[in-house]
């Protein structure tokens, strides 16, 4: 059996194993994707346990929302019904949409707090094994946050040791197509050139000014059959940028903000200078700013 997340299918395992760390579902997931793992998609584990669990998290309620929704079972059963439909399954948090059921049902507020998935039994949660490109296990557990706080770091790296492939082999393209560009189909050639060399970053130059062309906001990666997807980003590097590609948004915006400050600041860095010898008191005002900037 496989799992569906994104662009790329995942395998799964089930093994009926009560009180055994493999009860439940298993999701084998590549180190390199580990990082690109939605969490709120493995809440709803399979179609054909989603009853279960729901009627699981309905038990966990307090009296008066619960006794509204007695028969149980019942209840669980015409949840799952609407919820597994293909345009909901997956969509989202399970607890979020859940919610949002109970209160239709019962017309009781019912906070997120109030279904208690951590009463629920292990095996309500997807068990994740986490692989190397050689199929050898590097950890396991049912807590995706934890693994990418151990490993976070390694599937960082070894998705980044793809991203440079990546950036090599499409500036390697890029530099061919310049070469065989026939005369005849110069036009052409050269807007195969451009989206070619917009892609054709190196993580490995060093830049003072916007250079490189476009940068691109995504950047797909295929490898073994599955698709990464990479964010490039500006890394600040003091006196320079480089060129670096992540495999969580979140940390690419973070470091891209850093890195066009420092290239701006690349840019006007005699008017910085002239800037920090003749405003008064100028560390006075940074250490203001930066304890403002904790406080607020």
């Amino acid at each position: 059996h496989e799992l569906q997340l994104g662009p790329n299918r995942f395998a799964l395992e089930y093994h009926f194993a009560p009180r055994s760390p493999r009860d439940g579902v298993t999701l084998t997931v590549p180190v390199a994707l580990l990082n690109q793992v939605p969490a709120a998609r493995c809440e709803w584990l399979v179609p054909g346990m989603l009853k279960e669990k729901i009627q699981a998290l309905l038990k966990t309620l307090h009296q008066r929302p619960r006794s509204r929704l007695v028969p149980l079972p019942q209840s669980a059963a015409k949840m799952a019904e609407l919820l597994n439909a293909p345009e909901v399954f997956g969509q989202g948090s399970l607890v979020d949409a859940l919610v949002k059921q109970v209160r239709l049902v019962t017309s009781v507020d019912v906070a997120r707090a109030d279904l208690k998935a951590d009463m629920l039994t292990p095996h309500f949660f997807m068990n994740f094994r986490v692989v190397d490109e050689h199929g050898r296990q590097l950890g396991t557990g049912r807590n995706l946050g934890a693994l990418k706080a151990e490993l976070g770091t390694q599937a960082r790296g070894a998705f980044q040791a793809l991203a440079n492939l990546k950036l090599a082999s499409n500036t390697a393209a890029a530099q061919q197509l310049e070469e065989s560009r026939p005369v005849a189909s110069a036009k052409h050639a050269h807007v195969a050139i451009k989206i070619a060399a917009n892609t054709a970053l190196s993580n490995e130059q060093r830049y003072s000014h916007w250079s490189f062309g476009e940068l691109p906001e995504l950047l797909e990666i295929n490898k073994g059959g599955q698709t990464l997807m990479g964010y490039p980003a500006l890394i600040d590097g003091g006196d320079f940028v480089a060129i670096e590609v992540f495999d969580e948004p979140q940390v690419a915006a973070l470091k891209h903000r850093a890195g066009l400050r420092r290239l701006f600041s690349l840019q006007i860095k005699d008017a910085l200078k002239y800037l920090e010898k003749n405003i008064p008191d100028l560390q006075k005002m940074e250490e203001l700013y930066h304890f403002l900037e904790q406080v607020a």
